[in-house]
C-alpha cells in the first residue's frame, strides 16, 4: 500500500547506526533496571483495564487536553486497546477523534458510521466495493480489520466526531468521486463524464503500480482530456466539489514527489494545518489523536516539527498538556502460532529503544512513564543515553506503551 512507503522512509531513517558518546561522569546508567521502576502493567478485559497500570493510564488521560497515540500501523492489539479506552476518554471530556486519513475521507467515514451498530457491516461493504484489486490496495487505510471496526464503533457510540488530518489516500479517489457524483443532478454533470474520468484514472494508476521505477502518475492524470472535462464540470456546479478537487490536487502533488522524502515537509505541514483548522473551529476542545509514531513526537522527527510538536505548543500556550504516547510492540504471533521476538529479528532497529523495550511482556500492556526518566537525565541523576534516538524518544514523548503479543488481525473482507 502506498501509505507504507512513508513508514519505510521512517524505518530507513531510524535504522541508521546511532551516534554515541562516552559519558563524562560516573553517573548510574539509564538501564532497564532504572526504567523498570517507572513501568506500570495492566491487562485488557471486556470490562475495561485492570491492574496497577490502569490507574497510571487514567491519570494520563485525565491530565491531557490532547492525547496523542503514536502508533504502529495495522496493530489489532492497539485497536482493542482504543476500543476499551473510548469510555475513559468520554468520561474525561474528549469528543473528537483525529486520525491519519484525508479530511474528505473523514467526512465520508462519519456518514458511514452514523449508526454505531451498523459500523462493521457498513465498513465491510465499503471495503468490498472499493477494493482496488488490480493493485491489491484498499480505498482507506487503518480501518480494514474487524478490530478497527470495533474501536471505531466504540468511539462513535461515545459521540466522537472524526477529523481527517492527512492527504487523501492514493486509492480514495474512486469512492470520493462516486460520493461527489451522487450529490449532483445528472443534468449538471453527466454520468458519462464521470465514468470516463474514473476509467482513465484507474488505467494510469495500474500502469504506475506496474512500473518498477514509478512516475508522477497524478501529473499525467491531470493532463488527460477526460479528467479535465469532468473536473471542470464538477467545479462549475458544486462548491463542495471545488473543495474536494482542491484538496485532491494537494494530495496528488505530495504523492508525486514522495520519493526520497521530497514532499515529506509539505505533507507534515498539511497535517498540521488540518489539525489547526479543526482545533480552532471547535474552540480548542479535548482531542484524541491516533497517528503514526513518526508524526507524534514533540521534538523534530524525520527532520520536521510534526503534529506532536503542534499539539504540545497549542496545549502549552493555554496552560494545558498534550500527553504524547509512543507505541511499540516486541512480540508478534504469526498465523501459524509462532511468537516472534522483534528484538531478536530486528535488533538494529529495536536496540535504539533497548532499556524500554526490555520491559515488554507477552501477556500484559506496559506503560512506561518517561517524564521522571527524562527529568533524571536532565538533572544529572542518571547518565544520558548513548543513543541520540533514545534521547529523542525521551524528549518527544511522555509515555511509552508496550503492547502484549500482537497478531495479524481479522480482515473485514476475506481475501
Amino acid at each position: 500500500m502506498k501509505y507504507l512507503l512513508y513508514f519505510s522512509l521512517f524505518v530507513v531513517w531510524a535504522c541508521q547506526a546511532p551516534k554515541t558518546s562516552i559519558p563524562t561522569s560516573a553517573l548510574p546508567a539509564l538501564d532497564s533496571a532504572f526504567v523498570a521502576s517507572h513501568t506500570h502493567y495492566f491487562q485488557l478485559t471486556p470490562d475495561g483495564f485492570t491492574g496497577e497500570g490502569a490507574q497510571t493510564l487514567e491519570q494520563a488521560v485525565r491530565a491531557a487536553q490532547i492525547l496523542v497515540l503514536g502508533e504502529n500501523h495495522g496493530s489489532p492489539t492497539l485497536s482493542r486497546f482504543v476500543e476499551q479506552l473510548a469510555p475513559l476518554l468520554r468520561a474525561n471530556g474528549f469528543r473528537h477523534f483525529a486520525c491519519e486519513i484525508g479530511p474528505h475521507s473523514a467526512q465520508y467515514l462519519e456518514q458511514l458510521t452514523t449508526v454505531p451498530e451498523n459500523i462493521p457491516a457498513n465498513l465491510a461493504a465499503f471495503y468490498e466495493q472499493y477494493q482496488f484489486e488490480a493493485i491489491a490496495d484498499v480505498p482507506m487505510p487503518f480501518f480494514e480489520l474487524q478490530e478497527d471496526a470495533a474501536f471505531l464503533k466504540a468511539l462513535r457510540r461515545e459521540g466522537f466526531s472524526i477529523w481527517g488530518l492527512d492527504q487523501e489516500y492514493f486509492s480514495s479517489v474512486f469512492f470520493l468521486l462516486d460520493w461527489m457524483q451522487s450529490q449532483l443532478e445528472p443534468e449538471d454533470v453527466p454520468t458519462a463524464l464521470h465514468q470516463a474520468a474514473v476509467t482513465t484514472i484507474r488505467k494510469w494508476m495500474i500502469q504506475e503500480d506496474q512500473d518498477d521505477e514509478g512516475f508522477p502518475v497524478f501529473e499525467r492524470i491531470l493532463q488527460e482530456p477526460a479528467v479535465k472535462a469532468y473536473f471542470s464540470a464538477l467545479e462549475a456546479h458544486s462548491p463542495e466539489a471545488q473543495a474536494l478537487l482542491h484538496d485532491l490536487k494537494i494530495s496528488w502533488d505530495i504523492y508525486d514527489r514522495y520519493r526520497g522524502g521530497a514532499s515529506h515537509g509539505d505533507r507534515v505541514q498539511y497535517i498540521r494545518d488540518n489539525f489547526q483548522k479543526q482545533y480552532d473551529r471547535h474552540g480548542a476542545p479535548k482531542v484524541f489523536v491516533k497517528i503514526g509514531r513518526l508524526h507524534a513526537s514533540k521534538v523534530a522527527s524525520g527532520g520536521e516539527l510534526d503534529l506532536g510538536e503542534l499539539t504540545h505548543t497549542l496545549a502549552s500556550e493555554a496552560g494545558l498538556e498534550s500527553i504524547n504516547i509512543a507505541v511499540w510492540n516486541r512480540y508478534y504471533r504469526t498465523e501459524e502460532g509462532v511468537v516472534i521476538d522483534w528484538l531478536e529479528k530486528r535488533n538494529r532497529y529495536y536496540c535504539q529503544n533497548l532499556p524500554l523495550i526490555l520491559q515488554a511482556r507477552k501477556d500484559a500492556f506496559a506503560l512506561i512513564d518517561l517524564r521522571p526518566i527524562r527529568e533524571a537525565v536532565a538533572n544529572g541523576q542518571v547518565a544520558p543515553p548513548e543513543s541520540e534516538r533514545l534521547q529523542a524518544l525521551l524528549d518527544g514523548f511522555d509515555y511509552e506503551l508496550l503492547l502484549p503479543t500482537d497478531y495479524a488481525g481479522t480482515p473485514l473482507v476475506k481475501p
